[in-house]
């Protein structure tokens, strides 16, 4: 099923049969290549699982005229890993993001993410720097309010292919300077056999730390006609999970100057409120004390489906045709519950007053410079508070239930035409829609207690906390503080169109020539809706203790039952926030200061040669080429001209809509060369000019803020996007068809990059202690090198000749200038890891298979400043290792068994460069998968 005139030598159809069998779809090259052989030139080898996998990936990265890294499905239906970002992360140079989010933050992250991955970064670069495709287009996402693509809304049974390209050339889709990542799904031409044939599996999932266990179903079934002209492929997935998470979470670590006193003074320069006296009981200047350490549980109910549809019609060797869809939903229901210990509000000894002493100002703030932060006993470590005793501290019961609906629609048409011997056409349509709905309601009860704070001895990174002389579980210690119901619709669209032209040469050293236009129409709104509801306003009484509203228990028994010896809280009183909210709930109104609506209207056009010669009896292949594209960006949204505050976390505000406009044009060389230095070792460079624009959330011109804190976060839509100049080289050795060692060496020189960084800001008249906004950065230059080797032992004897391993190292080193603010501070870029490793055992022969995969990944920069609190934070190490077994009962039934973060690790976060200085500490449990898979 080939276009057999086209003109390429024997060593490139011998690539091409590899790239065949693969089933790519996407980027016109490949999708080209892939058509020019004739099915009697294969050679069929019998092999499948973990060796097909591989296998079939070594053929996909040796055809490649560019430095790529791929992974395959090892059978139909099967993903090497539960999770596609888990899957990446076995790539040399990939890590993947495993996010939460933040107390408050609801569903911004998962257990599923968090264990798996749901972001994937190429090279150490953070997830924006990423472009994920599914068959070569954009993918609109409503799981974030950005570019990035969520990779757990796709169930991986659903994936043939996935590719991750880490140089580029002219008719690749722009938009990502660490790489590009793109799915492929199956093609029903693409399977073995004439008639119906297909793959089903059932998994039983057990979630340790939710002591659950649920379903997970897939399907596919794939029909061929028997003139193999026409196939149809459909895909179903569905599973359901509940998962747990227990942490221990800090808002930072505030900068205090000496006093006398009451309290302590804030450092001016780091301030919430500026200037003040010296006035505290303790002397102890410059030194760190905690803000907000708290414990917290997640709980969640996950419901995921999955439905993706093919049909590919190929009447003639000329003309290929193919529509493709893929839909899938992904709900959550989340309980979070948390307990923060606010040290900075001290209560009265009365507890009717139920009012915070010390705080007069109305914005919720210590009057004059003062924070009302007093201890009676305190150990001082490197300047950092490791024990205090604080009296009548103010805690915080939080109980939050936030419902979450996400839906992901992608559609398009490709044609692959060669109307004659010297041209092939391809035009392709795609659409893709994501949406989500997430609606979010909390009441918050109020207590006073002494607190002690204890973080000398943490046992598996819980520090103690705990209370004297209060019952945190007894209701009559609380009273009612206020609710939340607030609520957010997200919804991401993306139209593309593109023509792409390829004319074959009779050269000795062009051997084609190709041309192309793309445009795309993104856009990208964010609806955000409020309705608060405090004690003493709005009909609600001014002191409303907790038998007024239904109380939950406490959902789980061993709550951080990962740190037994810690002396920490483990329960205490939680309100009901659909109770509250319908009794004392105000109607919900449009949100404007949060909402927000970004277009971009992308064109793009490109030429690229294709080439082929000798040098010293060398062959050499690759191509040349220059992208161009232009961005239009129109970015909607309110800014507050007016904000009324009435009382810590009580106000009104009033915002004005504006419209903010920007175009911009890139022009993108590239040139990729493979020189084929033997029959087994390739030497590959790349040379390009890549861009990653800003986020949409970015761009958008909207303000966030708590009026308890006076901190906020804000868009910039004056934001422009950056470029990279990117090197690379990599030398390769395919010592057999399963065998490989190659090293790689690359650098980026990035420009006008984007980070996050606070500061002080006068907004509508208020003077905000700090701002989170996005700003272009001056430079950064990322260096690195990738080394890789995988072989299996069939050289050894029986039964050891079933061994397989694999093994990849990731060196990456930054230099990075954040500009103003940070001048004489070094640090490394954001999300990158230093040094990353993967080391994959297996065992396969005959009905059995064994593979045990380790991930390492060393500490890495979140951000360079958190709030308006002191100094950085840093994710952690973290390592996992996983297991993945299975036995073939005959040749239609396997019987499976995965476990996921075998040794049950934990996820670290810490300030200050300091480890000893928790941020955050998780925990997942780990996660069983036993199921059947069949074949037909």
């Amino acid at each position: 099923m080939g276009v057999n005139m086209m003109k390429f030598t024997k060593s490139q159809i011998a690539l091409s049969v590899a790239l065949s069998l693969m089933g790519s779809t996407a980027m016109a090259e490949e999708n080209n290549t892939a058509k020019d052989v004739a099915q009697d030139d294969i050679e069929v080898i019998a092999v499948s699982g973990v060796r097909l996998s591989l296998k079939e990936a070594i053929a996909t990265k040796r055809g490649s005229d560019k430095i790529l890294d791929s992974i395959a499905a090892e059978d139909m239906g099967k993903f090497p890993d539960e999770n596609v970002a888990q899957s990446l992360q076995r790539v040399p140079g990939i890590s993947i993001d495993r996010p939460r989010g933040s107390p408050n933050g609801g569903t911004n992250g998962s257990t599923d993410g968090r264990l798996g991955g749901q972001y994937v970064q190429i090279r150490g670069l953070p997830v924006d720097f990423t472009q994920v495709t599914l068959n070569g287009r954009s993918l609109a996402s409503g799981r974030s309010i950005g570019r990035q693509f969520s990779l757990d809304v796709l169930p991986s049974e659903l994936i043939g292919q996935l590719d991750v390209y880490k140089t580029v050339s002219a008719d690749q889709l722009e938009g990502g300077i660490g790489g590009n990542a793109d799915i492929k799904t199956r093609k029903p031409l693409d399977a073995d056999e004439v008639g119906f044939s297909g793959a089903w599996s059932a998994e039983g999932v057990y979630s340790e730390l939710a002591d659950s266990t649920d379903p997970r179903l897939s399907g596919i079934v794939n029909w061929k006609s028997d003139d193999e002209k026409f196939g149809v492929l459909v895909g179903v997935t569905y599973s359901e999970r509940q998962t747990r998470e227990d942490e221990y979470f800090s808002w930072g670590n505030v900068n205090f100057g000496p006093g006398t006193g009451d309290g302590v003074e804030i450092r001016p320069d780091l301030a919430t409120v500026p200037g003040g006296t010296n006035d505290g009981s303790i002397d102890y200047p410059n030194s760190l004390y905690p803000i907000e350490p708290l414990t917290q549980y997640y709980g969640d109910e996950r419901t995921r489906t999955g439905l993706n549809a093919v049909i590919e019609f190929q009447p003639s060797d000329e003309l290929n045709i193919t529509f493709d869809g893929l839909y899938a939903t992904f709900d959550v229901d989340e309980t979070a519950l948390q307990l923060p210990a606010r040290f900075q509000f001290r209560g009265p000894q009365d507890p009717s007053l139920w009012v915070a002493a010390d705080l007069n100002d109305p914005n919720g703030r210590g009057v004059g410079g003062i924070f009302p932060f007093l201890v009676t006993e305190a150990v001082v470590e490197n300047d950092n508070l490791v024990y205090a005793v604080a009296p009548q501290t103010q805690f915080r019961s939080v109980s939050e239930l936030t419902k979450m609906e996400s839906d992901t629609l992608a559609v398009g048409t490709h044609v692959n035409w060669a109307p004659n011997e010297d041209w092939i056409l391809d035009f392709d349509l795609g659409y893709s829609k994501g949406e989500q709905s997430r609606d979010l309601k909390s009441v918050l009860l109020q207590a006073f207690a002494d607190v002690v704070y204890d973080a000398r001895n943490p046992d598996n990174g819980i520090p103690d906390l705990y209370v004297t002389g209060t019952d945190l579980n007894d209701p009559d210690n609380y009273r009612v503080a206020f609710g939340n119901s607030n609520a957010r619709d997200v919804k991401d669209t993306s139209l593309s169109f593109s023509v792409d032209a390829k004319y074959f040469l009779d050269n000795d050293y062009i051997t084609s020539l190709e041309t192309g236009v793309r445009y795309t129409q993104r856009s990208k709104e964010i609806k955000a809706y409020v309705g608060n509801s405090f004690t003493g306003s709005n009909g609600v009484p001014a002191v409303l203790p907790t038998s007024a509203i239904n109380l939950l228990d406490f959902p789980v028994d061993d709550f951080l039952g990962e740190a037994p010896n810690a002396n920490v809280i483990r329960s205490f009183v939680i309100g009901d926030p659909i109770d509250f909210h319908n009794k004392y709930g105000v109607e919900r109104q449009f949100d404007s200061i949060s909402s927000f609506k970004v277009e971009e209207d992308i064109a793009a056009a490109y030429v690229k040669a294709n080439m082929a010669f000798d040098v010293a009896d060398i062959p050499v292949k690759g191509n040349v080429g220059v992208r161009a594209v232009t961005t239009d960006v129109e970015a909607t949204g309110a800014l507050p001209v007016e904000i009324v505050i009435r009382s810590a976390g009580d106000f009104d505000v009033v915002g004005e809509t504006s419209s903010t406009g920007s175009s911009y044009t890139n022009v993108l060389p590239s040139l990729s060369l493979n020189a084929e230095l033997t029959d087994e070792v390739y030497l590959r460079f790349g040379a390009s000019k890549t861009v990653t624009r800003p986020t949409l959330s970015q761009l958008s011109p909207r303000f966030t803020f708590s009026t308890t804190t006076l901190t906020g976060s804000a868009g910039n839509p004056a934001l422009e996007p950056f470029e990279s100049d990117s090197l690379d080289l990599s030398l390769e050795w395919y010592f057999n068809d399963t065998g490989l060692a190659s090293v790689a060496l690359f650098q980026k020189d990035i420009d006008g990059f984007v980070f996050n960084s606070s500061s002080p800001e006068t907004i509508a008249g208020i003077d905000w202690a700090s701002v989170d906004r996005p700003r272009n950065a001056a430079s950064a230059t990322i260096n690195g090198a990738e080394l890789s080797f995988q072989t299996t032992f069939d050289f050894l004897p029986a039964p050891f000749d079933g061994l397989g391993m694999l093994a990849n190292y990731t060196y990456t080193d930054s230099d990075t200038d954040f500009g103003d603010g940070f001048e004489g501070q070094t640090f490394s870029y954001t999300g990158l890891s230093k040094n990353v490793y993967n080391l994959v055992g297996y065992y396969e022969k005959g009905p059995a298979s064994v593979r045990l995969s380790y991930n390492y990944r060393e500490k890495y920069l979140l951000e360079p400043s958190f709030g308006f609190f002191a100094g950085p934070r840093h994710v952690n190490d973290y390592q996992q290792l996983d297991l993945s077994t299975s036995y073939k009962i005959n040749d239609n039934y396997s019987l499976t068994f995965n476990v996921t973060n075998l040794t049950n690790e934990r996820f670290d976060r810490y300030f200050n460069n300091d480890e000893s200085i928790i941020a955050t500490t998780n925990f997942t449990g780990r996660q069983y998968f036993v199921g059947i898979r069949g074949t037909f």
